[in-house]
């Protein structure tokens, strides 16, 4: 097997993380939605606050007016998140794909970089099962400190944040391998700037939008069980020797 046709596999590779990842998600929700009543009952609270702030009456159309910004911001979103994997597949479409010559060091950093985004998404999987099961075992306020969570306090938010951020890397390494055999006036035609740059740059949007969404709520949740566990010893000492993960603080 040539150099690129391994790169075109492992573009393939990639691309299958994400989709992994919005599978795995999807379900996980679903399950939490119909068999966990807690959170379909705190989904309820929020929607009921929110209606009343907004002064909706809660119909189907004032429900689809007033959560029409956010479902646009949350679609562009996941929408630059997918073109990192759409971006280093695309170079195989453009003929771009660099040679043996030009990609054995880049060919292991990309590989690299895409075993790390699937690594991410799996320790957020993990996390979220852990707690799951240890939550129906001991109950919806037990601190979980088993599992992965003895060393990550939020699996699913670092988790989360080591994917995405491996996936951008990788398609940042796919790219600069091709400009590198190619050159840099390559970009310069329009057809490749529109298929490829601009895909990119979107990318690059997604990326900063969810690592900077993920980091937020991994502050606010610290702040949550402090103010819950603070006062057992169990907490105080699960905070010394597990990592926070990436937070805005």
């Amino acid at each position: 097997m040539t150099e690129t046709t391994v790169f075109h596999q492992w573009s393939k590779i990639h691309a299958l993380a994400t989709v992994f990842y919005g599978i795995r998600l999807n379900i996980f929700l679903l399950f939490r939605e119909v068999y966990i009543p807690r959170f379909r009952h705190m989904r309820e609270r929020i929607e009921e606050r929110r209606n009343a702030k907004d002064g909706s009456d809660g119909s189907f159309i004032s429900n689809l007016v007033a959560r029409t910004p956010f479902i646009l911001s949350c679609a562009l979103l996941y929408a630059g998140l997918i073109m990192p994997p759409y971006s280093s597949g695309m170079l195989f479409h453009l003929g771009m794909i660099p040679t043996v010559e030009c990609s054995s060091v880049a060919l292991h950093i990309y590989k690299a970089l895409v075993s790390m985004t699937w690594l991410g998404f799996s320790i957020g999987a993990l996390g979220d099962l852990n707690k799951t099961l240890v939550k129906a075992y001991k109950g919806a306020d037990h601190l979980v400190t088993s599992g992965i969570f003895k060393v990550l306090r939020h699996p699913n938010y670092t988790g989360e944040v080591i994917g995405w951020t491996s996936s951008f890397l990788a398609s940042i390494v796919a790219v600069i391998a091709a400009i590198k055999q190619f050159g840099i006036a390559s970009l310069s035609k329009e057809t490749i700037f529109l298929k490829l740059v601009l895909p990119h740059s979107l990318g690059l949007m997604g990326f900063i939008g969810i690592v900077f969404v993920l980091s937020a709520a991994t502050l606010n949740l610290e702040k949550r069980q402090e103010e819950k566990y603070s006062a057992l010893e169990e907490y105080r000492e699960w905070i010394k020797t597990s990592w926070k993960g990436f937070s805005l603080r």
